[in-house]
């Protein structure tokens, strides 16, 4: 009876649980969710000193929002990591749990039917 209601009890934690995740895995490429658009590498422009100038400073703003994008996306694929470690390792804790108990039910009938 305990192994019943301990596996309702962490059937229904597994299903109240909410998903949570921060990226897209499809067809064995991930993406993040959350992160925007990859900022667009700027080009470089030597056609004249006033062209590489503003060139140059445009670098600035683009480096500002690569950090910002690149470190979403590492922020993201720990969040996902982290979930798909804790997804498998409940999942193999439920599964020994499974086999303890079909084991403490074998030793209980093998002891119940020895004393017949």
């Amino acid at each position: 009876m305990k192994t019943k209601t301990l596996l309702v009890t962490l059937t229904a934690l597994t299903l109240l649980t909410p998903t949570l995740h921060a990226g897209t895995l499809n067809g064995g490429k991930w993406k993040p969710d959350n992160c925007g658009s990859k900022p667009a590498t700027p080009n470089i422009d030597d056609s004249s000193v006033e062209a590489f100038n503003q060139s140059v400073s445009v670098l600035k703003d683009w480096q500002e929002q690569a950090q910002a994008y690149y470190s979403c996306i590492a922020k993201e694929a720990s969040a996902d990591n982290t979930l798909i470690a804790d997804t498998a390792n409940k999942e193999q804790a439920e599964h020994r749990d499974t086999v303890n108990a079909i084991n403490a039910a074998i030793k209980a009938a093998s002891e119940k039917l020895e004393r017949k």
